[in-house]
């Protein structure tokens, strides 16, 4: 039924009036669509190959909005860009999961071709890292690599990475004889990465509390927090 709605909302006319105006003009000011009608304007524009930014005044209208979007079109590449707010000041620093909701936007940004990016209004104003800085630092990992394994350890504690004995959060590694595990920000599960000398065997999501393996993977994506 959903997709049904969609496809007729593509081929409307004022949506085709629309894209049109918008290849011709750079600024185009459209009103009197509600919230959904909006959602649907939006999936629309990125279906067509436009990348979007919707900008929200708050937080809270932010996430509202992007739950919309996630109604309408669950599979799309949609975005909701995380505001640190005070969190960035205090003693601190942000928490690990406004730092993997970060990280995994900017991740979802550097891959994706044409995302709907959500994002509250005061989180305009912080820094992030340019995309030519972010993907010459990020750290590609597939099996079958070749890598020297100690290097690649001090390159994990360069970018802000902790060794600890046992990997319990986000942020940590831990180093076990040919074993890396490492806890990235934007993962729901930290990974396991068995080495044969300098030669990646395998990467393993894994249980954080029983250490047991979930599920095995190709790759694994490290970017610096």
């Amino acid at each position: 039924m959903m997709q049904e709605i969609k496809t007729v909302f593509l081929n409307s006319r004022p949506l085709q009036e629309l894209c049109k105006a918008l290849q011709v003009h750079k600024n185009v000011q459209a009103s009197g669509a509600n919230r959904t009608a909006q959602a649907f304007i939006l999936d629309a524009l990125a279906y067509r190959g436009k990348p979007v930014l919707c900008v929200l005044p708050g937080e809270e209208e932010a996430v509202r909005f992007y739950s919309d979007l996630l109604e309408i079109s669950p599979h799309s590449s949609v975005v909701l860009f995380p505001y640190y707010d005070r969190q960035l000041w205090s003693e601190l620093g942000p928490s690990a999961e406004a730092i993997g909701r970060k990280l995994l936007t900017l991740k979802t940004l550097l891959n994706e071709s044409a995302p709907i990016i959500v994002v509250p209004a005061p989180a305009l104003l912080e820094k992030v890292a340019n995309p030519t800085a972010l993907r010459r630092t990020q750290i590609y990992l597939q099996q079958g690599d070749e890598l020297y394994f100690s290097d690649l350890v001090q390159t994990l504690v360069s970018m802000g990475y902790v060794r600890e004995q046992r990997v319990e959060g986000p942020g940590e590694i831990s180093v076990r004889g040919g074993l890396l595990d490492i806890f990235c920000y934007e993962e729901e599960h930290p990974c396991r990465i068995e080495f044969f000398g300098n030669t990646i065997e395998s990467i393993r999501d894994f249980d954080v509390e029983n250490q047991r393996s979930l599920s095995s993977r190709a790759e694994l994506t490290v970017l610096p927090p």
